[in-house]
C-alpha cells in the first residue's frame, strides 16, 4: 500500500514537472518567434536602401546632366561678362 502511495505521489510530482516544463517551452517558443521576428525586420530594412537621385539614373547619363549643366553655368558667365 505504501508502495502504491509512493508511486501516486511520484506520479503527481511528474505530471507537475510537466506542466513547469511545457510553459518553459512556450515562453522559449515566444522568445525564438520574437527574436526570430527582429531579425526578419532587420534583414528587410537592410536590403530596402534609400532611393536617391543618382540611383536611377546611369553614369553616362549622369556625366551627360552634369556636362549640360556646366555649359549653361559657362553660358551665364558669357552673358555676365558681356554686359
Amino acid at each position: 500500500m505504501d508502495k502504491l502511495k509512493g508511486l501516486e505521489t511520484e506520479r503527481e510530482n511528474l505530471l507537475r514537472r510537466i506542466d513547469v516544463l511545457e510553459e518553459e517551452l512556450k515562453i522559449q517558443k515566444k522568445s525564438t518567434e520574437s527574436v526570430e521576428k527582429k531579425h526578419e525586420s532587420v534583414q528587410q530594412k537592410e536590403q530596402v536602401k534609400p532611393l536617391t537621385l543618382f540611383d536611377s539614373i546611369s553614369n553616362e547619363e549622369l556625366k551627360i546632366k552634369i556636362d549640360s549643366f556646366i555649359e549653361e553655368i559657362d553660358q551665364c558667365i558669357e552673358i555676365i561678362e558681356n554686359k
